[in-house]
């Protein structure tokens, strides 16, 4: 089964998103997604908030528990299907932490130099599970060399929105193949690098 995911998006429950956890669950579902994740800064609230509505409305939606977190080496995205407690601001740590509790590390918008991107410290961090080469709010210059970086590294690549606004949500995602619509295929399926496509809308 192939489905459209976005797993970069944040709600109000980031300081710099306007997108309320509503607009965010009604907009994938009724625009074909699948399952998106949403990586507030620092929380997994905003997640857990939009588990709780997809729940409520009855639909099929699959919310993946996401957070962008600031490392020691820059940021990093976290996908998990439960809430990790104690969250280890050392980059390997966070990456193995992640893997003993199969959730997923990517590198979000890795050479973006207006964020608190990691840059050349990618290249240190070999454990890490995918890198995103698609960043809507980022430019062609920087997703290229994100995507150099997937292929020196043999990586999985994602393409995600950063949504932080009405007008931002869904321009960026990615077609994956997978057994089943849950947490744990969709994790093991980016794992696998069962991309199908990476989408960026004009």
């Amino acid at each position: 089964m192939r489905i459209k995911v976005d797993l970069h998006i944040h709600s109000t429950y980031s300081e710099d998103s306007q997108l309320t956890i509503d607009e965010i669950v009604r907009f994938y579902f009724e625009n074909g997604f699948k399952a998106i994740a949403i990586t507030d800064h620092e929380t997994f609230q905003g997640a857990l908030n939009a588990r709780k509505l997809v729940k409520n409305l009855g639909i099929d939606l699959t919310v993946i528990l996401g957070m962008e977190i600031e490392t020691d080496k820059g940021e990093l995205i976290i996908l998990t299907d439960h809430e990790i407690v104690e969250i280890p601001r050392i980059a390997e740590k966070l990456i193995k932490k992640l893997k003993e509790s199969n959730g997923l590390t990517y590198a979000p918008h890795p050479f973006d130099p207006d964020r608190k991107s990691l840059g050349e410290n990618l290249y240190d961090l070999r454990e890490i599970d995918a890198i995103e080469v698609i960043n809507a709010n980022s430019s062609k210059k920087y997703n290229s060399l994100a995507y150099d970086a997937m292929k020196l590294l043999g990586k999985p690549g994602l393409a995600n929105s950063d949504a932080h606004t009405i007008e931002e949500m869904g321009r960026a995602y990615t077609i994956i193949e997978v057994r089943r619509n849950n947490v744990k295929d969709i994790l093991d399926s980016i794992r696998k690098g069962k991309i199908i496509r990476r989408i960026l809308r004009k």
